[in-house]
Parts: structure tokens; sequence; C-alpha cells
């Protein structure tokens, strides 16, 4: 068995407390007891005196007064003060009992906490005024508004803003998912699109050149694990706030989202949310082939498609420390079919045939090759993906649906 050496600990403050209103108590009941028998004292009656002319015993000298022939009162009898013990008594035992009842209180017991004085907040007019003087990315007056919630928002109700405390304010307006008006439920918009543009602009108010936006994305269903907040670009009131997923991450195929915005920056917890708007993302989309980037793919094309992609993807190249260029694989396949070869097959992993696509469709778009797009469909619906993908580049517009 190990022993476990501890370190004496220094008594606690509430010790020498408990102690000294135990002695207090005692010594408050000693004074009472001899306070209250000096009184008893002074307000009994005097004794009886002596029957006359009763003789003294012999030998006893006669005591010292004015004659030795007055009659000498009897002893005083001596008064047991039951009530003046008994007191003292209950007194000693209320002030154990008072220190006893302090010393068990544990050390980490909760106490009453007073509240603080609160800053009453600002309006929301105010507010983002005040912002627009102060405010830095790391610093700023917080309205007097309360920080819970700041972080994690995703209870707080959407603001009414027929609220006076939100008039002259920049209130978030003209939302839209991708171009498409806000919308819940089966009205929701299907975006062709991972990486979809949010957008809102701000009701006009005179002088107020920046708002501070704040952005929230939540998933639904099966990607409820996302939970977005993040801070938008300043934006002038009356102008449109934006956040770009292309700037932050794609979204996932077939998923449904929502979002809202308000216009006071992220670091405080302003109410002035906007409703919610929902979207869902196709199961399709033209700007990404919804591949897995470790998972290998075969594409069959025709011979003279391959060699329209080595034309547009330029001379392999062996790239120091990072291989060769990806479209290697491609040039094997054709330098290997013999000529009467029509159709090849070419496998890959899903990251080099989005890299492919990607830099075929760039090629199309900059050299305004109508063939490159041609050749961009066969491969994406050769892989179950988008019939005719622009991987985010502008092309001619094609009325036919995924």
């Amino acid at each position: 068995m190990h022993r476990v050496m501890t370190t004496p600990r220094k008594p606690p403050r509430r010790v020498w407390r408990v102690a000294l209103i135990a002695a207090t108590g005692v010594a408050v009941a000693g004074a009472a007891a001899v306070y209250v028998d000096r009184r008893l004292r002074a307000a009994a009656p005097p004794d009886p005196p002596l029957p006359p002319g009763l003789p003294l015993p012999p030998g006893l000298p006669l005591p010292p007064g004015p004659s030795a022939l007055e009659p000498r009162s009897a002893p005083r009898r001596t008064r047991t003060p039951v009530r003046i013990v008994t007191g003292a008594a209950a007194l000693t035992v209320v002030a154990v009992a008072a220190a006893v009842g302090v010393a068990a209180i544990p050390e980490d017991a909760p106490t009453a906490v007073v509240p603080s004085p609160q800053t009453t907040p600002l309006s929301l007019a105010r507010c983002q005024a005040e912002l627009l003087k102060q405010w830095t990315s790391r610093s700023g007056p917080d309205c007097g508004y309360p920080t819970t919630g700041a972080r994690h928002p995703n209870y707080q109700p959407a603001a009414d803003f027929s609220d006076l405390r939100y008039f002259g304010a920049a209130l978030p307006t003209d939302l839209a998912s991708d171009g498409a008006i806000c919308a819940t439920g089966p009205n929701r918009p299907v975006l062709e699109t991972v990486s979809p543009k949010l957008t809102a602009s701000f009701t006009e108010v005179p002088g107020l050149t920046t708002v501070y936006p704040t952005f929230q994305v939540r998933g639904l269903g099966r990607a409820i694990t996302v939970d977005l907040l993040t801070s938008g670009q300043p934006t002038a009131s009356g102008l449109t706030a934006q956040l770009d997923f292309h700037l932050i991450r794609p979204l996932e195929h077939g998923e449904t989202y929502r979002w809202r915005i308000r216009g006071t920056p992220q670091q405080i917890a302003g109410d002035d949310w906007s409703p919610w708007c929902e979207f869902t993302v196709a199961e399709k989309t033209r700007d990404d082939l919804g591949l897995t980037n470790d998972q290998e793919y075969s594409v069959e094309l025709p011979t003279e498609d391959w060699r329209t992609v080595l034309e547009a993807m330029g001379p392999v190249i062996n790239h120091v420390g990072d291989g060769a260029s990806v479209h290697v694989p491609i040039e094997n396949a054709v330098k290997k079919a013999k000529r009467k070869t029509k159709r090849i097959t070419v496998t890959l992993t899903g990251g080099d045939w989005h890299e492919i696509v990607h830099d075929l469709a760039a090629k199309a778009w900059d050299r305004n090759k109508e063939e490159y797009w041609t050749v961009v469909d066969a491969i994406s619906s050769a892989l179950g993906s988008h019939p005719h993908p622009t991987m985010g580049f502008a092309r001619p517009a094609i009325d036919q649906p995924a």
C-alpha cells in the first residue's frame, strides 16, 4: 500500500473567525451572568434579625460595632442563581452553535451574487454609428449588448424590425442565395454550385458609410455539422454585402443549408438578425464533379478527344519534387494505342480528373474554343457528373438540363 504524504495546510481564515465568534459568545455570556447576579443581590430583601436576648455561645468574641449589646443579624443565605446559570449556558450554546454552523460551510459553497449594474444597451442606429467611429478589427464598443451567444447564436430569433429600437438603423434586406430570392421550405432554390454567393443589402442611412456584417450558415439534415459564423467584408449602407464560398470551402452535393445576416460585427452579440433563407445544392453542379479525391475512376473516349485534351494541356512537364504533369497517363495511353484504335480508356483519381477538367475549361474560356467545351462535357458525363460543367468559368449558355 502506498502512503500518500500531504503537506499540512494553514488553517483557513474561517477557522479563526469561528474561534473569535465562540470566544466572544462565552465572554458575553459571563458578563451577562455577573451583571444579573449583582442586580439580584441589590434588590434582595434584608435577612430577618436574631431574636432579642439570645445568648452568644461561650468564648465567642463580640463583633465590632457601636455596641456589643445590639442584636446581630443572622448570616445571609447564599442564593444559587439558577436562572443566571441557565441564561449564561444558553448564550454559550448559541455562540458555539453559530460557530459550528459557520465552520460547517464548505469552502466552495455557492454564495449569493449581487448583480452588477448593467449598461443600458444602445439603439442599433446609435451602435452602428459608434462602431463607425471606434471600430477596428480587434476592438471597439460593445454597445452595452450582452456577450452571451456572440459566438453561437443558434437560438436567437430573427429581429422584429418594426420595434422602435431598430429605428434609423441600417437593416438587412434583399437577401439572395446565388441570385435566387430568399425562400424557405419547399420554395427554397436548388443551386447548381457548391460555392454559392450569399448576398444582402442594407438600408441606406445618411452619414453611415460602413456597416460591419456577420453571416451565419447552418446545415440541415445530413449537413447539420456545418455551423459557420463569419464576418463579411465591411460595406456601405445601401450597398451589397457578400459571402463567397469560393473563398471558404465547397459545400456538399445534395445537401440543404440555411443562412442569415445582421448588421453588427461578429465580436459583439447584436440581435439584429434577418429571417432565415434556405437553399439546396444540386446533386450535380456545374462547378464541381462531385468525385472522391483518392478514388480511381475510368473514362473511355474516342482517341481524337484525348488528342484534343493533350493539345489543350500542352506538353508533359516533369515538376521537380512534385512529379510529372497530371495528364501523363493520357499521353502514355495515346502513344500506346494503335492507329486503328478508335476508343481509349484512361484511369485517374478523382482529384486528377477534377484538375484536368478544370484546366480544360479554363483553356476553353480563355481561347474561346467550343471544341474544348465539347470534350469537357464528354469527360464530365462519362464520370457521371453534370453534362455541361463550367468549373467556375463563363461559357456559352446551354439550355439543356442536368
